[in-house]
């Protein structure tokens, strides 16, 4: 059966000559009209539309780019901020250990 089927359409698809009458007309057709004329690259609206599509890709990934510079340096910000604050407890805890007078209250009770 399926070669049936690959037989039917290669009768139906088969190439059919024309004819001479057909390509003479065809051919002084051709001689007769001016090719048309193509525009531009920058007049096509798919060039258009191409070059748009680009810019704005370049634009977002520009925008992206500064978005996450940012976000890097917040985070630096805050890293600074934590190990300045872990600093200064280190620094008290530090002291408690080593200097236990340096918390005692002015009264001379040890702080609690």
């Amino acid at each position: 059966m399926n070669d049936d089927l690959e037989k039917a359409l290669r009768a139906t698809l088969r190439p059919i000559d024309p004819g001479e009458d057909f390509t003479r007309r065809v051919t002084s057709r051709l001689a007769s009209e001016p090719l048309p004329r193509r525009a531009p690259m920058w007049e096509r609206p798919a060039w258009l539309a191409m070059a748009a599509s680009l810019v704005l890709a370049l634009a977002g990934a520009s925008l992206w780019q500064v978005h996450r510079v940012r976000e890097g340096q917040q985070a630096r910000q805050q890293l600074l901020e934590a190990l300045r604050v872990t600093d200064q407890t280190l620094h008290v805890a530090y002291r408690a250990v080593n200097e236990p007078s340096a918390l005692r209250t002015p009264s001379g009770q040890s702080g609690s």
